[in-house]
């Protein structure tokens, strides 16, 4: 979802000028007789990239400053130790049932 969000940002400032191209440059590929372009754009700013980083690391410097101000959690406020256990049995590929 977050690659999606990424092309639409790009697409939606190419599409309002504010991507320009800055340079482009002709490549000749080593196995290949055509010639390629790279094109090289302005850069854009992803202001929801840093939102989401905001809303993610906001709750976890809490919960590393005080993990025991968690037991007051209210119902739609997200749990950081289950999020970090759940990350971590992700990123660690154990294939286990981590819903229960």
């Amino acid at each position: 979802m977050l690659s999606t969000m990424h092309f639409n940002t790009l697409r939606l400032a190419e599409m309002a000028g504010e991507r320009r191209v800055q340079r482009v440059v002709e490549v000749r590929r080593k196995f290949f007789s055509r010639a390629s372009r790279m094109v090289f754009k302005a850069p854009v700013p992803h202001l929801w990239r840093d939102q989401i980083a905001q809303a993610v690391l906001d709750p976890r410097r809490r919960h590393h400053e005080d993990p025991a101000a968690e037991v007051n959690l209210q119902d739609d406020e997200l749990n950081v130790q289950e999020m970090i256990d759940a990350e971590d049995a992700f990123e660690g590929g154990e294939v286990e049932d981590i819903f229960d």
